[in-house]
């Protein structure tokens, strides 16, 4: 009986759920952020958790597919033929 004869429960809230109610608005649950190509913000889920010390938060969007790509191959010591020839062999985007 490791809980005590108590068995934690809580509602399980899918996406639809999170930005149909305005409490989780309240909470800081559902963030704009700017993102290209739309004219408008665009909304996310924020951060759940809410921690008073080490408080979290959404900064910015989320990248688009190969957005950093050549940032973080650089990184790694890739140079801009290796890239190149990467990108041409439809092994990265």
């Amino acid at each position: 009986d490791h809980l005590g004869g108590q068995v934690p429960f809580a509602p399980v809230n899918d996406v639809r759920d999170v930005f149909a109610n305005p409490h989780f608005a309240a909470r800081d649950m559902v963030v704009s952020v700017p993102h290209p190509g739309l004219a408008h913000e665009t909304k996310v889920a924020g951060v759940a958790i809410k921690m008073s010390e080490t408080p979290g938060r959404v900064r910015h969007r989320a990248p688009l597919l190969g957005e950093h790509t050549d940032q973080y191959l650089t990184g790694l010591g890739l140079g801009g033929a290796d890239i190149a020839r990467l990108r041409a062999g439809k092994i990265i985007a």
